[in-house]
């Protein structure tokens, strides 16, 4: 990860559509987008997220950058926890005592040590049969993804059949969804 200090292309495949760009009252290119969902929406009364508005702007060579908004931060409640030396044990989930919360801004920092992949399990609603969503990065890869369906006995066993999002870093996007991987 020390080299993944980008920039990096955002947004690929399907994951963000429907996008608005404005101009706010102090001059900033503010863009947002829908979500695609990848859970089944039948048997909820809501369908679809926003994302957190963006700004625009130009680096000096000519490239378009984009930045959550300053305001963003603003809707933070309650003091952050700093969680340091936690003890990841091979092949079983790690509690992350005092982590919780309806919404989560995680900086998150791993030493790889002789691990293939690292993930962290969000559990942000009641997951029944349609299971939570993991965060994991394949080390041997180099790739950053979201897997949607984790379900509440995840072992990594399972991650293969799993539906894939596209990766938010990491190359060829377009296989990911295609080709499932046969191993963590």
């Amino acid at each position: 990860m020390e080299e993944a200090i980008g920039p990096f292309p955002l947004d690929l495949g399907d994951v963000l559509y429907a996008p608005n760009v404005c101009r706010d009252a102090r001059g900033r290119w503010l863009l947002w987008g829908w979500l695609q969902e990848r859970r089944g929406v039948g048997s909820y009364d809501y369908a679809g997220c926003l994302t957190v508005p963006r700004v625009l702007s130009c680096t000096p060579w000519g490239e378009l950058r984009q930045d959550p908004a300053a305001e963003v931060a603003e809707l933070r409640l309650g003091p952050g926890v700093c969680l340091e030396g936690v003890a990841l044990v091979p092949g079983r989930a790690t509690p992350l005592e005092g982590l919780q919360g309806a919404s989560l801004d995680l900086e998150i920092a791993v030493r790889r040590g002789g691990a293939l992949a690292v993930g962290l399990l969000l559990r942000t609603y009641d997951a029944g049969d349609e299971g939570g969503a993991a965060i994991v990065f394949d080390w041997e890869r180099g790739r950053l993804e979201v897997v949607f369906g984790v379900p509440r006995d995840w072992v990594e066993e399972c991650l293969p059949r799993l539906p894939r999002q596209v990766p938010a870093w990491g190359p060829e996007p377009a296989q990911l969804l295609a080709n499932p991987r046969g191993h963590m």
